[in-house]
């Protein structure tokens, strides 16, 4: 059931965007515990930093368009084609032949079949409709060259890190891509190598830490680094890939661990905690 279900997670949090107005903010997360941001750097929440969840269906097409500078017009023509596509496609999915499917391919593997399970679930992973490549082909071309640009690096982003989470070397790149004098340049790089030595020493980081990290690393750079001027460029830079600020990605998380935990119940294995990757 792996496959089909799959699909369902897709399909469903499709359907459930269809209502929902792509222009209303996530609320502003407040500061971590303990923690008081200096020189106006952005206060992130954990969800900015979370790994766990991929951005799936048209909260990844939305997360992507934020990075590539639509104009009005521009993403209202995108909102409507992804609408469509999700709605054509979610039509085409027969949910009862999926399970079908799925549940011949569990049996041929159970018997050892294994060539040809893996041929009926290939042929199965081809009938499904892929919406979300569907649209990249089509909104190409409503794009100019330089948002087709941008949106190939949103997408190799996105495939590098499924999970959207803003990571240390976000933020560094997006300092450097500002106008900084030698001075900064050279408080930049040493505030990369202290925290390059903390992340070592650290080792792994749970996500309360994860969060904290962060905020600190921003507070570092907005703080000794940047003017207030650069502060708000950098704001610019970071805002569209914080999924923090993603309209309705909580909604996203709650529906796909339920998912999980569907697919998990029918497996026989432990249900998925909120706290739980």
């Amino acid at each position: 059931m792996r496959l089909a279900s799959f699909v369902v997670i897709v399909i469903g949090l499709a359907a459930s965007s269809f209502a929902q107005p792509d222009s209303q903010p996530a609320s502003r997360p407040t500061p971590p515990a303990e923690y008081q941001p200096v020189a106006d750097e952005p206060v992130i929440s954990a969800r900015a930093v979370d790994e766990r969840n991929k951005l799936i269906g048209p909260f990844l097409i939305r997360y992507v368009l934020r990075q590539i500078d639509l104009t009005d017009e521009q993403h209202k023509l995108a909102m409507d084609l992804m609408n469509t596509v999700y709605r054509e496609a979610e039509n085409q999915v027969d949910e009862q032949e999926l399970a079908i499917q799925a549940q011949q391919i569990q049996k041929l593997r159970a018997e050892g079949k294994m060539a040809e399970a893996d041929a009926l679930e290939e042929m199965m992973r081809h009938s499904i409709p892929n919406p979300r490549r569907e649209f990249f082909a089509s909104i190409t071309e409503h794009l100019t060259d330089e948002q087709k640009a941008k949106l190939e690096a949103a997408r190799e982003r996105i495939e590098a890190n499924p999970s959207g989470a803003l990571r240390p070397v976000d933020v560094f790149r997006a300092a450097q891509s500002l106008d900084l004098s030698p001075e900064q340049q050279e408080q930049l790089h040493q505030i990369k190598e202290s925290f390059r030595r903390h992340i070592s020493a650290a080792g792994k980081f749970d996500l309360p830490a994860k969060r904290q990290f962060m905020q600190r690393l921003l507070a570092r750079i907005y703080d000794k680094v940047l003017t207030p001027a650069q502060r708000k460029q950098m704001d610019a830079l970071l805002e569209p890939l914080r999924t923090d600020l993603l309209p309705g990605i909580e909604r996203m998380d709650r529906r796909y661990r339920e998912e999980r935990n569907r697919i998990r119940k029918t497996a026989g294995r432990p249900q998925v905690k909120p706290d739980q990757p």
